[in-house]
């Protein structure tokens, strides 16, 4: 597990130069990516889903799956996998 960015209560960004790095650094062939909302709803935003389709397409490049992306809330989590956005 490697720790990437920090955010503020309503925005995320991803350093996708950082997560290549350490994928290829690391000879990884799949990625997970997990964030935290904490104001209550684990619902990705439109920046979200534009984000993980990004880099879903970036890594897809270099064969390298994009298994999933969880949102966790303090009550309950969003799967992209799960809700048909992988």
């Amino acid at each position: 597990m490697r720790y990437f960015e920090a955010g503020s209560a309503s925005n995320v960004s991803f350093d996708i130069r950082a997560m290549l790095s350490y994928v290829l650094t690391h000879n990884s062939n799949a990625l997970i990516l997990a964030h935290y909302h904490p104001e209550g709803s684990p619902f990705p935003s439109n920046a979200d889903i534009r984000a993980t389709r990004k880099i879903s397409q970036v890594f897809g490049i270099l064969k390298v799956a994009l298994i999933d992306h969880i949102i966790f809330s303090p009550s309950e989590h969003f799967s992209f996998r799960d809700a048909g956005y992988l």
